[in-house]
C-alpha cells in the first residue's frame, strides 16, 4: 500500500492541532485562532508541494478540490446561520478542508477509503462519536442507580454547589416557585440568581447535561477517519475495506 509522506504531515498537524484545541476548549471554552491558520496554512503548503511534486494532479482531481472549498463554504455558512453555535467549530472544519483536501494515503490505513473528500469523513465521523455522549450518561447513571426518564439519558446529578461552577446547562429551573424541567437543556449562561432559586426551592442536586465542546468529537473523527476511514459515508455508500 502507498504510503504518502506528506499525507503523514497532515495526520501529525490535524491531530496535534485539535488535541491542543480539545484541551484548551474543555478548560476556557475557546481555541486559539492562530491553531486554524496554523492547520490550514500546512495545508495550503502540502497542496501546493504535491501539485509541484506531481502528487496532486489539479487536472484529474478538481472535482475533490472543488468539493473541498464546498465543504469549506457549508461550514462557513452553518456558523452564519447559527447551525454551528461555536465559531471555532467552524474555523475547525474550514482548516480541516484545507488540511485534508484529497483522499489520504497512509499504507494499510484508512482500512475503508472513502472516495469524498476527507473533511467529510471527518464531520460524519465527528457526528457519530457525539452521538456515543448519551450512551455513556445512560450507562453511568445505571450503574450509580440514579434512575429517571428521560433525565437519565441526556444528564449527570450534581450538586448543586458544583454544577454552578462548571460547565453544564442545566436540566432543571425553577418558575412561579416550583420546580420544573426542560425537555432541551438551554444552552444560555445562567445567572447566580437562577441557581439561588434552585437552592431556595430546597436543591441541593439537579440534573445538568455536560457541556462537552464539539472540538473532542472532532478530534476523534479525524483520527478515526485517518486509521478506519470514513465510518457514515462508508455506510451510505457500502464501502468494503481495502484489500
Amino acid at each position: 500500500m502507498h504510503l504518502d509522506p506528506l499525507d503523514v504531515v497532515r495526520l501529525a498537524v490535524g491531530i496535534g492541532v485539535l488535541t491542543f484545541a480539545s484541551y484548551t476548549d474543555w478548560r476556557w471554552r475557546r481555541a486559539p485562532n492562530l491553531l486554524w491558520w496554523l492547520a490550514g496554512g500546512v495545508g495550503a503548503l502540502l497542496l501546493l508541494v504535491g501539485v509541484l511534486t506531481g502528487a496532486v494532479e489539479p487536472g484529474r482531481q478538481w472535482p475533490l478540490l472543488v468539493a473541498a472549498l464546498l465543504f469549506a463554504a457549508m461550514a462557513f455558512g452553518f456558523y452564519w446561520l447559527g447551525l454551528l453555535a461555536g465559531g471555532a467549530d467552524a474555523k475547525a472544519l474550514m482548516a480541516l478542508a484545507l488540511l485534508f483536501p484529497l483522499p489520504l494515503h497512509l499504507g494499510l490505513f484508512p482500512l475503508w477509503p472513502s472516495p469524498l473528500p476527507p473533511a467529510f469523513g471527518a464531520l460524519g465521523n465527528a457526528l457519530l462519536a457525539f452521538l456515543a455522549v448519551p450512551l455513556g450518561l445512560l450507562v453511568w447513571n445505571l450503574l450509580h442507580r440514579r434512575v429517571r426518564f428521560p433525565h437519565m439519558t441526556v444528564a449527570l446529578l450534581k450538586p448543586v454547589e458544583e454544577a454552578r461552577r462548571k460547565h453544564y446547562w442545566p436540566m432543571e429551573y425553577v418558575q412561579d416557585g416550583q420546580v420544573k424541567t426542560m425537555l432541551m437543556p438551554s444552552r444560555f449562561e445562567w445567572e447566580d440568581e437562577d441557581w439561588e432559586a434552585l437552592l431556595a426551592a430546597g436543591k441541593r442536586e439537579v440534573w445538568v447535561t455536560p457541556k462537552v465542546p464539539f472540538m473532542i468529537p472532532l478530534l476523534v473523527g479525524v483520527a478515526v477517519l485517518c486509521f478506519a476511514g470514513d465510518l457514515l459515508g462508508g455506510a451510505v455508500l457500502g464501502l468494503t475495506p481495502a484489500p
